[in-house]
């Protein structure tokens, strides 16, 4: 083997490792807000922000995925309530980072709830497919939103959503997974049997993992 086939090796290795760290970070956060959010929830919120933000600082330097997470993260945490600063720090971030599949998905959800043109909303998610196509995190994310808005997707796009579910394959947070079982609980018959069809076209309409989202036969 090669020095520099070592050399990327070890990099990529570094780089799986600061950010598993850095989603454990995220993830610490996540549940440190959940267990206040029905006491002092505004002061709460804000300690966790800095405190968060502090760890952020410790990623700063280190080019890679990992930071565009981190920065993501920061850039939602301090604009949070904010729409205007929440839009523009969406921008500035992809600005930087145009490859940021995760901001693409975030700048999708905001214009879809900020009743935006359709066709603005899907530009965007189709960006964070094409910036990040095999990233399960968020991947998750993009079958749920695609979920939720799945009447107003294109045929090719309603395509690629049962694509991207065979694709996770189970690789799903559980909160995630509960969330997707109750949007896709609450659509009508005729969506639920036109996804299964496709499913099933595609051979994975009996798998364990279909059947957690509620889909199964």
């Amino acid at each position: 083997m090669s020095v520099c086939a070592i050399s990327l090796s070890a990099m990529l290795i570094r780089q799986g490792f600061i950010l598993l760290e850095a989603e454990q970070v995220v993830d610490r956060f996540d549940k440190q807000m959940e267990a206040k959010a029905h006491s002092e929830l505004k002061a709460s919120h804000q300690r966790a922000d800095e405190e968060l933000l502090a760890e952020f600082a410790a990623f700063q330097d280190i080019d890679g995925v990992a930071t565009r997470l981190l920065d993501l993260r920061a850039t939602l945490l301090g604009n949070s309530g904010d729409d205007d600063r929440f839009s523009s720090g969406l921008v500035g971030l992809l600005d930087r980072v145009p490859t940021s599949g995760k901001a693409w998905m975030e700048l999708a959800k905001f214009r879809w709830r900020q009743g935006a043109p359709l066709e603005r909303t899907l530009e965007a998610l189709e960006m964070s497919k094409v910036t990040a196509p095999h990233e399960a995190r968020i991947i998750e994310s993009r079958v749920l939103f695609s979920s939720v808005i799945w009447e107003f997707l294109p045929l090719d796009g309603k395509r690629s959503v049962v694509s991207q579910l065979i694709e996770l394959n189970g690789r799903i947070d559980e909160r995630i997974r509960r969330r997707l079982a109750i949007v896709l609980g609450t659509k009508p018959e005729a969506t639920r049997e036109a996804i299964v069809n496709d499913l099933r076209v595609r051979g994975a309409a009996g798998s364990a993992w279909v059947r957690a989202i509620g889909l199964g036969l």
